[in-house]
């Protein structure tokens, strides 16, 4: 039976819009789980902490999934999927996280904002994706939403910082990350796949984390001794960024050019707005709409490009 659903799920995959719903309930999936991590991180647990549950909890609930349906990772899957596992959940994480350390909300919030133009280039660098006059019009009214959205975090806007370099680098490897998996779900499981990554990832995090504290770069991280509701945000965060929305994102990818996908990403800040209104309230500032409403048009604009090229 759960084979037979699986195989189900995977077909209907592939009809023509559910690429496009994928990608949105991914970037949801984000958002939402970005807020639930804001929330663990303010019940005082540590950043690589709780990159550490989330991954774990991800890895647990996948592993479980993928052992009931009878899909789990082949040996040769988990070799292919550990450039990719390491870049997105081991080096991407702890750049990130040394970067924002060093530098402002705001600095961070106007490199971050330009992941959808760095995918859209890699792509069409490494892919061969073409990119039309519509799709670079969409691209610049994301930037721009993108920095309408995070508007109250660029009060904090400063001079070019050490810290910038590493934000920057991991904005990178995350578009990076997003082209590795465009080749890589053309003949991949989006399940087996994603809990290869976050296995692989998981080792090589727990292991940066390890020389980070060994060399005093970092404080060891506070599992056993973080607040219970902490725990419990982490594992939430984890399963909505990690097992929904890594898995959202592979079957979009099956449907969608990467650099389309990246379009999409850029509603993550969106349900993160929506998430902090509704979870933390938080205040939405009518700018901030009006970039969310941008987004949203700029989705239909690449969405019509691609419609165009098509025919």
């Amino acid at each position: 039976m759960a084979p037979n659903i699986a195989t189900s799920l995977a077909n209907v995959s592939r009809t023509p819009l559910m690429p496009m719903l994928a990608g949105i309930l991914s970037a949801a999936g984000w958002g939402f789980g970005i807020v639930a991590s804001r929330a663990a991180l303010e019940a005082r647990l540590d950043i690589f902490a709780l990159a550490l549950v989330q991954l774990a909890a991800s890895v647990v609930l996948l592993g479980g999934i993928s052992t009931m349906v009878g899909r789990p990772p082949r040996r040769a899957l988990v070799s292919r999927s550990m450039p990719s596992g390491t870049i997105e959940y081991a080096f991407t994480y702890t750049v990130f996280a040394l970067g924002v350390a060093r530098t402002t909300a705001g600095n961070a919030a106007i490199i971050a904002a330009a992941e959808p133009v760095l995918i859209a280039l890699l792509a069409a660098l490494l892919l061969r994706e073409r990119i039309g006059r519509r799709f670079l019009v969409a691209l610049a009214v994301i930037v721009a939403s993108l920095l309408l959205v995070t508007g109250p975090d660029l009060t904090s806007v400063g001079r070019p910082r050490d810290g910038d370099l590493l934000v920057l680098a991991s904005t990178a490897a995350g578009a990076f990350y997003a082209v590795l998996n465009r080749r890589l779900v053309a003949d991949a499981d989006p399940l087996p796949l994603a809990l290869a990554q976050q296995a692989v990832g998981l080792v090589v995090l727990g292991g940066a984390v390890a020389v980070l504290v060994a060399a005093g770069v970092a404080p060891p991280p506070r599992v056993v001794v973080a607040p219970r509701e902490a725990l419990w945000l982490a594992i939430l965060s984890g399963l909505l960024q990690h097992s929904a929305a890594v898995w959202l994102h592979l079957h979009a990818l099956r449907g969608m050019t990467a650099g389309r996908f990246g379009i999409v990403l850029s509603l993550v800040p969106v349900f993160a707005l929506i998430g902090a209104y509704a979870m933390l309230g938080e205040s939405i500032t009518v700018i901030q709409l009006a970039g969310a409403a941008l987004i949203g048009i700029a989705i239909i604009l690449s969405r019509r490009s691609h419609e165009s090229e098509k025919t």
